[in-house]
């Protein structure tokens, strides 16, 4: 299962260099193409090598590796994987036995130059000791020309970059993005070698070289290896008619940028989060952190749930009021509303166990996904509640004024404005999307009765609710247990996943 599960990391985390190459050939395309060429070395990279940095964040959604004896695959995923390993390995190894068998009346013709007649275009057989084999009939300019390519194929190495694209399809069968990339690099390996031959010839000679190409490619080869004349016909002769732009210092220092952030993205996995229970319990009251993913339009809401020893739950919930989103993404402050769910002991089990709280509108608490937690004294319980009361208090009191100034009439009104007024100017908890959100009151409260929180606080503090919950799994110790609530929807986890966008680095 393990094998099975790295295989499956590594074809899916190997879709995000492939993609970002695809978009780098188009930036690229009037550059020589032995850049676009060289960059698939880091889509091979990643999908070759079972190597993982663990960081806090990575671009995949965070892994619940589950309580011990939980398995998340089953051995039929096992056979699937390995009969199609054998399917695509047999057919290769029928294409080489053919072409062997088809090698096997060549003879030497000088060197490591062969000829053979039962081919139609020249190609390299071979890896330790490459051959360049020709059909018969190809004399003169023509043999000349084809040779320079093939000893160019041979001089960059081109045969093994075969071998590893013939790997990867073994490996990675099942990944229809891994054969388009693998065939994009075939396109790419011609025509950079071409462009590598006409750097060694007269610019008068490209003519020559696509007249040549063009003749050659008519005849397909049937043999396996690297072909002067095989694909990509129109798109090598246009590529080697093409002018290309010269390079330059910031060309090269933002090609630098780009690879060392694909390698950052592509090899850096999130730390697996662990479901645990509390290693201790330092109390009869419990608080949770509690994280709804696609909450607040997709940025993530947080609230706390507070049980006491009997069970019965508070939900703290802090929103913005007194502006709508798009003023609130502008950057206003306001003042917020704390909402207070008092739940049941029934009620908090179905919470726990589903994270669905029925709240009359309130989106944004409907469904939970993630929570974090620990224990606690009744102390410390009721010093929570105290100072969540400051912010129902303020919401309260500005939602009387704000309805008192919309009932007045219109003579009274601008006193009652003015009472509003007032209210605003006094030292209150104000509402900011940014600074003073839903997931910054929620930790200023844990932080009242948790060092740990009050550390991260002051040092690692994300943008997001969905970094912050991320990042304390990876910080808290295990006097805090972490839950699961639910299973994600595919918004969720594609939420989850563009995470890294903003906090990966």
């Amino acid at each position: 299962m393990y094998m099975i599960d790295s295989l499956w990391k590594m074809s899916r985390y190997g879709c995000i260099p492939i993609l970002m190459v695809l978009a780098g050939r188009q930036i690229l395309r009037r550059y020589p193409k032995e850049y676009s060429y060289y960059l698939w070395l880091l889509a091979f990279g990643r999908l070759l090598l079972p190597v993982f940095i663990e960081k806090p964040f990575g671009v995949c959604p965070l892994r619940y590796m589950g309580k011990a004896g939980d398995t998340d695959r089953t051995g039929v995923l096992a056979v699937l994987y390995l009969a199609g390993v054998c399917a695509v390995s047999g057919y290769f190894l029928a294409e080489y036995v053919r072409t062997r068998r088809r090698l096997l009346p060549a003879v030497r013709e000088m060197k490591n130059i062969w000829r053979c007649e039962n081919i139609s275009s020249a190609f390299v057989a071979g890896l330790i000791r490459p051959r360049i084999v020709l059909p018969y009939g190809l004399e003169g300019t023509e043999r000349w020309y084809v040779i320079l390519h093939e000893k160019m194929h041979i001089r960059r190495g081109d045969p093994w970059m075969c071998i590893l694209g013939t790997v990867t399809l073994c490996m990675h069968w099942w990944n229809p993005l891994v054969w388009y990339a693998v065939y994009k690099m075939y396109e790419d390996m011609e025509m950079s070698c071409d462009e590598a031959v006409m750097k060694e010839c007269a610019s008068a000679e490209r003519i020559v070289y696509a007249d040549i190409l063009l003749k050659l490619s008519a005849e397909k080869n049937i043999c396996s290896g690297i072909g002067f004349g095989e694909s990509h016909t129109e798109r090598r002769i246009r590529n080697l008619l093409d002018k290309k732009k010269k390079i330059s210092v910031w060309f090269l220092l933002l090609l630098y940028l780009a690879v060392n952030l694909c390698v950052r993205i592509s090899f850096t996995v999130p730390k697996a989060v662990e479901e645990r229970d509390c290693r201790t319990m330092d109390g009869d009251c419990r608080i949770c952190y509690l994280l709804n993913l696609d909450g607040m339009k997709g940025l993530g809401h947080s609230a706390l749930l507070l049980i006491d020893e009997n069970g019965s739950g508070s939900v703290l919930s802090y929103n913005g009021m007194q502006y709508g989103l798009a003023e609130c993404l502008a950057g206003r402050k306001g003042i917020g509303k704390m909402m207070v769910y008092s739940l049941e002991p029934q009620e908090v089990e179905t919470l726990l166990r589903t994270g669905d709280l029925e709240t009359d509108g309130h989106g944004e608490c409907d469904n939970f996904d993630r929570m974090l937690y620990r224990w606690v004294s009744r102390i410390q319980y009721e010093q929570i509640m105290d100072a969540a009361k400051i912010y129902v208090d303020a919401g309260d009191r500005y939602e009387e004024l704000y309805a008192a100034a919309a009932r007045a009439e219109e003579a009274k009104r601008p006193e009652a404005e003015g009472r509003m007024e007032d209210y605003l100017r006094q030292d209150l908890p104000r509402y900011q999307i940014y600074t003073h959100n839903c997931d910054t009151v929620a930790r200023e409260l844990l932080a009242l009765v948790d060092e740990e929180i009050r550390r991260y606080n002051a040092q690692e503090q994300k943008l997001t609710p969905k970094g912050n919950y991320k990042n304390m799994c990876a910080c808290v110790s295990d006097q805090w247990g972490i839950v699961r609530l639910g299973r994600d929807t595919l918004v969720e986890q594609a939420l989850d996943a563009s995470e890294c966008f903003t906090v990966l680095w």
